[in-house]
């Protein structure tokens, strides 16, 4: 960030005295007016001193001059005011949007795998969301995630593979940050993610503990959020989020990890905040019991704090789940995943007319026998209406006159359709 500005500069500053190699003669040069942050990340300065068994690092100013400069000019030189070795406390969201079935996105998968490997870890998270699209995708069904990772890709407008953000997109100059399948894809990739680490958050995550609850068959989570007075303040409300991750898929789809499972308690988000909520802190205590059972270290848990208006995330945090949580039924019970069950396999509706500015007539491909949930979320993925369509009937009137004009996605069971409303 704010890091040398040229290069080939004509006054060769430290190779002349040889101090490093300097081959491409880069650093700081040119009229400025005010001082500027400039950050850099020493990770590879750390790596170096340890393989070198020196574990010593010396850092130096090298001030080079060219004589081509007016005889009658004088400069103000250049200055350090201060100069600060910290702990990064950052860590990075990487939402990564992929399909199982596309021969292109499996390699970007063992690409990205590199980028993030374990040396990556210690500052980027990642997220991986299944999508439908361009090809429909078994593992969404086996994961029972379809709903969430649908809405997620609505919440960012994304329609097509491979698209990838870092923390929300935010601030970045493409808003979102997204990474399209051009050439220098990983490379634009690593000099925004490298950028956005050096970054202060304005949230502080902190104490994320996970516990079992009520005799093994639920999860506690527990964490504190905080004010970072070194940062900006958040202008905005901003969503807590709670992601419950599977770290693999079993061959052959080994390299699609960390695998979004669902949203806890739903992608609405755990809890809405302001950042003067965080004024003393503010702690986070939900206990969730799972539909499925959860193995030990098979499993963990990512929670990030995402701006209700500009989408960017301030902070996340994750934890790995050690222990078993067996919950009632686990994947014994299967009946009720997909097409193993007819009666779901085989439900469908259709809206029409839409789009729509009055009455959205729902006509189902089977009646039910028992009423079944809808939910209408907005293009955030935030609730908006809810309510049961009837059993034993086809056909479901929905009146959108009293919302905004916009997209929204209904679901009814495991089905989604979106919605436009003028």
């Amino acid at each position: 960030v704010e890091w040398y500005n040229q290069e080939n500069l004509l006054g060769s500053p430290t190779t002349e005295i040889g101090i490093i190699d300097n081959p491409l003669k880069v650093g700081w040069s040119g009229k400025d007016i005010g001082w500027k942050i400039a950050k850099f990340p020493l990770d590879d300065v750390q790596k170096d001193a340890v393989q070198n068994g020196t574990g010593v690092v010396r850092f130096r100013i090298a001030f080079g001059s060219n004589a081509d400069n007016p005889a009658n000019a004088t400069f103000d030189g250049f200055a350090v005011d201060t100069v600060l070795i910290t702990e990064r406390d950052r860590l990075t969201l990487v939402e990564h949007f992929t399909n199982t079935q596309s021969i292109t996105n499996a390699a970007s998968e063992k690409e990205l795998n590199e980028i993030l490997g374990p040396d990556d870890s210690q500052k980027t998270l990642i997220i991986r969301y299944l999508t439908s699209f361009p090809i429909s995708d078994p593992n969404i069904t086996i994961l029972r995630n379809i709903a969430d990772n649908s809405a997620r890709a609505l919440y960012y407008n994304i329609a097509s593979l491979t698209r990838t953000l870092i923390d929300g997109g935010n601030p970045f100059q493409k808003n979102p940050q997204d990474f399209t399948a051009a050439t220098g894809y990983w490379d634009e990739f690593k000099a925004a993610q490298t950028q956005r680490i050096l970054s202060q958050p304005s949230i502080r995550i902190s104490t994320l503990l996970l516990n079992p609850a009520n005799g093994q068959s639920a999860l506690r989570l527990q964490f504190d959020l905080s004010q970072n007075l070194s940062a900006l303040p958040v202008p905005n409300p901003f969503l807590v989020q709670i992601c419950l991750i599977e770290r693999q898929l079993p061959a052959p789809f080994e390299d699609f990890r960390n695998i979004a499972r669902e949203f806890i308690p739903s992608l609405s988000g755990a809890t809405r905040l302001t950042w003067d909520d965080l004024n003393a802190g503010f702690p986070i205590n939900l206990t969730w019991e799972p539909p499925q059972d959860i193995t030990p270290n098979d499993f963990k848990i990512v929670v990030f704090i995402q701006d209700e208006v500009t989408k960017e995330i301030y902070q996340a945090q994750e934890a790995n789940i050690p222990f078993l949580v067996d919950a009632p039924g686990g994947r014994e019970n299967q009946a009720d995943v997909g097409s193993t069950n007819p009666a779901l396999s085989e439900f469908d509706f259709t809206v029409y007319p839409n789009p729509s500015n009055s009455d959205c007539n729902i006509w189902f491909s089977t009646a039910q026998e028992k009423a079944q949930e809808w939910i209408l979320r907005d293009s955030y993925g935030k609730v908006i209406a809810t309510g049961e369509a009837p059993a034993e009937t086809q056909l479901m009137k929905l009146r959108v006159s009293d919302f905004a004009s916009g997209l929204y996605t209904l679901q009814i069971g495991k089905v989604m359709k979106k919605i436009v409303v003028e």
